[in-house]
């Protein structure tokens, strides 16, 4: 495995060592990688007080405060017709909190992953009237786009983008039930961030069956609570990762491996089998010192694809699979 992979799997397994085991990681990982391996250090964050999501920004509420000088009006205006009060326009949101309502019959399991999740995500919203977050009168609000960009450049700590699938926020986008579909998608998918920014990606008993660290992840309910009062959403979220000096001195150490020059890594594919024509079969050759010509996926290539996830404890079939990929 190289480096740079090395170390995102780091940064993923860092958060759930403990103290005690802080300095063994250190050691083992300047051993193995050349640099220390980050830990991460215990800190409580605030606690953010739930409040009231209104689907968008706050609107000042209008004074009841009448003018002073209407007692004073001229006479002759008192005899005018009153005018007629403007009609009264739905809040567009109403449409997609009445569809958010089905959370708690089960409608967003499938997004929320599954029915033991669903009491968890309706605690929030059941409290907010199913008002949504991410939308404002119907329309994907600054917040949504700040949680988006957010959750596409999580690969800094190591982690994958793609394990937090996001919805298309384009205005194109209108339906109600599409709107509160997109919704819980993306509550869904920042509620697994939190969890795994603060307790891990990877659990520790995959480090060592050795290590005990019962850290609890945020509620879902906390999460969705802080991200609907943030004023800076991009700082919150941030806020569920490590900041302990060694992780972030890690973090820094990955982002620096990456931007070094080097080979280019070995594209993502369907993994083929022995006797399958793979263009990659070439650069795979090279990369584990085989001879040969030909883009024929064959059984010395395959069985040196083998060695290599034996090597390094990945799972071994023999197929070129994405962790498989990254050989360098």
């Amino acid at each position: 495995m190289d480096t740079n992979s090395t170390a995102a799997i780091a940064l993923r397994a860092s958060r759930r060592a403990t103290k005690t085991f802080a300095l063994i990681s250190v050691v083992t990982c300047l051993a193995v990688t050349g640099f220390a391996a980050a830990v991460h250090g215990v800190t409580e964050a605030a606690a953010t007080q739930p409040v009231t999501a209104t689907g968008g920004d706050e609107v000042p509420a209008a004074s009841t405060t009448a003018p002073a000088d209407n007692a004073a009006a001229p006479a002759d205006n008192a005899a005018a017709p009153a005018p007629m009060p403007a009609p009264a326009v739905a809040d567009a949101n109403t449409p997609i909190a009445a569809l958010l309502r089905e959370l708690a019959n089960g409608k967003f399991d499938r997004i929320v992953g599954g029915k033991n999740n669903r009491p968890a995500f309706d605690a929030y919203y059941a409290a907010h009237g199913y008002a949504p977050i991410w939308i404002t009168d119907g329309e994907f609000n600054e917040r949504a786009a700040a949680a988006l960009a957010y959750l596409r450049q999580v690969d800094a700590d190591g982690l994958d983008p793609a394990d937090y699938p996001v919805p298309n926020i384009s205005a194109s986008v209108s339906d109600p039930a599409a709107l509160a579909e997109a919704e819980m998608r993306l509550s869904a998918s920042v509620v697994t961030y939190a969890h795994h920014a603060s307790v891990g990606r990877v659990h520790w008993s995959r480090v060592s069956s050795s290590i005990l660290y019962e850290v609890k992840p945020p509620a879902p309910a906390a999460v969705l609570a802080a991200v609907a009062d943030a004023k800076d959403v991009a700082a919150t979220l941030g806020g569920y990762e490590p900041q302990a000096p060694n992780y972030i001195a890690l973090k820094a150490k990955l982002a620096d491996l990456r931007a070094a020059p080097g080979k280019a890594p070995i594209p993502n594919g369907p993994a083929p089998k022995i006797g399958a024509q793979d263009d990659r079969v070439p650069a795979l050759r090279e990369r584990l010192g085989l001879s040969g010509d030909g883009t024929t996926y064959d059984k010395a290539l395959a069985d040196a694809v083998k060695k290599y996830q034996q090597e390094r404890e990945l799972k071994v079939s023999g197929l070129l699979t994405t962790a498989s990929a990254r050989i360098t």
